[in-house]
C-alpha cells in the first residue's frame, strides 16, 4: 500500500510540474534592430533587444540567452549571458548567488523587453570578411533544461580602411623620358660596340650629313627637326633641379663606300662635329659627352641584308662574314652580279648610314623620397605593422601621407585622430580617403 501511495505522490508531483510548464517550446523574438558594428579597430559593440514570445513564462521558468559571434571559419565567442525570468526563478537566483558569491546574469523579468548592450575588445579572427550574431536559447523549468531555436541577428562585415599607394612625383628628366625614348635612366647605358645594328635602335635620334661631308646642315633631310628635339630636351633636364642629363652618346658612322681610312676619319668628325653643335646651345661638361667615330656602317649593312629578300642574300651575306679586310669586302660587294645588288645598296641603304649615328642621353633623377617613405608605410600597414607606419609617417612633411596615416591611426585604435587625418586626406583631393572617411565615420 506504501508502494502505491509513493507512486500517486509521485505522478502527482510530475502532474503539478508539467502543469506549470508551457505546453508549447518557447520562442525568442527581436523587439528592435540589432547593431553590430566596429567603433575602431580594437573594438566592437554588440547590441539588441528581444522579448519572450508565445506562450507564457511561468514565475518558476526563465529563458538564458547567450549572445555568439561566429566567422564562416568556425571562430566563435560566446559573449555573458543574460537571462529573461519569472518571479520565483528571479528570487532563488538572486539568493544562490548571494550565498555563494557568484556573479549574476543580468536579469529581465518575463514580461519585459531585454536589452542587451556590451562592447567587445577585438580578436584577431573578429576581423573576417564577414562576422555573424547569433543568440543562443535555453528554456529552463522546474523539470529540465531544453534548448531553444537560435536567433540570427545579422552579420557585419569588418571595416577596415584602405591605404592607397601614392605615384611619384616624376622628375623632369623621367616625364620627357616617357614620350622620349632617346632618353634613358643611366642604369640602361650599354657601351657601344661595332657589331651593334644602330638601325635596330628605334629609340635613337639621327642626324644625317651629305655624302662625303661632315659639315652639319639644319636643313639636310629632317635635321631641323631632330636637332630642336634634342636641344630642347637637354636644355630642359638642365634646369630641372630634381634631374640631370649624366651621359649624351654620340656614335658617327660613314657608309661602306671609298677607303676604310677615309670613311674611319668622316665618321669621327661627324660625331665630333655634332658634339660641338650641342655643346655650343647646352652648356654641359665636356665629361658628359662619349663621342665615338664608329666608321663603316657594317653591322647595320649586314643586318638590313638579312632581312632583305635580295637574290643575292646568301653571296652577300657570305662575303662579310668572311672577308676579314674591309676595303676587299667593298671591292667583292661592288663586283658580284655586275655590281646589280650594289647599285641596289647604294640606293636603298648608304643614305641612312651617312648619318653621325645614334644619340642617345642619360639621366639620373633625385627619387621622390617622400613618396618611398608613405609607399613603405602602406606595405607596413597592409602586413599589419601599423605602429611603424605610425612613426614613420608621422615626422614626414608632405600631405600625401594623410590617407595612409590615417588608416595606421584608425587600426591602433586613435579614431578621432583618424578621422582629422582623412579629412586633411580629402581637402587635398585624395578620392580614397574619402571612402575611408566615410567608413569610418559609419562605425558609431
Amino acid at each position: 500500500m506504501k508502494i502505491i501511495n509513493d507512486i500517486q505522490a509521485w505522478m502527482g508531483a510530475a502532474a503539478l510540474c508539467l502543469s506549470s510548464c508551457p505546453l508549447l517550446a518557447q520562442q525568442v523574438v527581436p523587439t528592435g534592430e540589432p547593431v553590430l558594428s566596429w567603433q575602431d579597430s580594437t573594438q566592437l559593440k554588440v547590441a539588441f533587444s528581444v522579448a519572450a514570445g508565445d506562450g507564457e513564462i511561468t514565475s518558476d521558468d526563465r529563458l538564458i540567452l547567450t549572445p555568439r559571434l561566429t566567422t564562416k571559419a568556425g571562430d566563435t565567442l560566446a559573449l555573458p549571458p543574460v537571462e529573461l525570468a519569472g518571479r520565483r526563478n528571479r528570487r532563488y537566483f538572486d539568493r544562490r548567488a548571494a550565498l555563494h558569491g557568484e556573479e549574476r546574469a543580468v536579469v529581465a523579468a518575463a514580461a519585459d523587453t531585454l536589452y542587451y548592450n556590451k562592447v567587445v575588445e577585438a580578436e584577431p579572427w573578429m576581423r573576417a570578411s564577414e562576422l555573424s550574431l547569433t543568440v543562443d536559447c535555453e528554456f529552463e523549468d522546474c523539470c529540465d533544461v531544453r534548448p531553444l531555436a537560435a536567433l540570427d541577428l545579422g552579420a557585419t562585415c569588418w571595416f577596415t580602411p584602405k591605404p592607397k599607394a601614392v605615384v611619384p612625383v616624376l622628375s623632369v628628366a623621367e616625364q620627357i623620358a616617357v614620350r622620349e625614348p632617346v632618353l634613358k635612366p643611366v642604369n640602361e647605358y650599354k657601351p657601344y660596340t661595332r657589331d651593334i645594328p644602330l638601325r635596330k635602335m628605334k629609340d635613337a635620334l639621327y642626324v644625317h650629313f651629305p655624302v662625303g661631308k661632315w659639315d652639319l646642315r639644319e636643313d639636310f633631310r629632317d635635321n631641323e627637326a631632330t636637332l630642336a628635339r634634342i636641344v630642347d630636351m637637354m636644355r630642359r633636364v638642365k634646369d630641372d633641379k630634381t634631374s640631370s642629363i649624366v651621359k649624351v652618346v654620340i656614335v658617327g658612322l660613314a657608309s661602306i663606300e671609298g677607303s676604310v681610312a677615309f670613311n674611319e676619319h668622316l665618321a669621327g668628325r661627324r660625331a665630333e662635329v655634332l658634339k660641338d653643335y650641342l655643346d655650343a646651345r647646352v652648356d654641359m661638361p665636356d665629361s658628359v659627352y662619349e663621342v665615338v667615330g664608329a666608321g663603316e656602317a657594317w653591322a647595320d649593312l649586314r643586318d638590313v641584308i638579312a632581312e632583305s629578300d635580295l637574290d643575292e642574300r646568301q653571296e652577300l651575306l657570305q662575303i662579310i662574314d668572311h672577308t676579314p679586310d674591309a676595303n676587299l669586302r667593298e671591292q667583292r660587294i661592288r663586283r658580284l652580279n655586275g655590281g646589280r645588288p650594289y647599285q641596289y645598296l647604294k640606293q636603298s641603304v648608304f643614305a641612312d648610314q651617312r648619318n653621325s649615328g645614334y644619340i642617345r642621353a642619360y639621366y639620373e633623377a633625385v627619387p621622390d623620397e617622400a613618396a618611398e617613405a608613405i609607399n613603405r608605410a602602406v606595405a607596413l600597414v597592409r602586413g599589419g605593422r601599423d605602429a611603424e607606419a605610425v612613426a614613420l609617417l608621422e615626422p614626414l612633411d608632405d600631405e600625401r601621407k594623410w590617407n595612409t596615416l590615417g588608416v595606421a591611426y584608425f587600426k591602433t585604435g586613435r579614431r578621432k585622430e583618424a578621422i582629422v587625418c582623412f579629412e586633411r586626406a580629402v581637402k587635398a583631393g585624395d578620392s580614397e580617403a574619402a571612402g575611408n572617411l566615410k567608413g569610418v565615420q559609419a562605425v558609431e
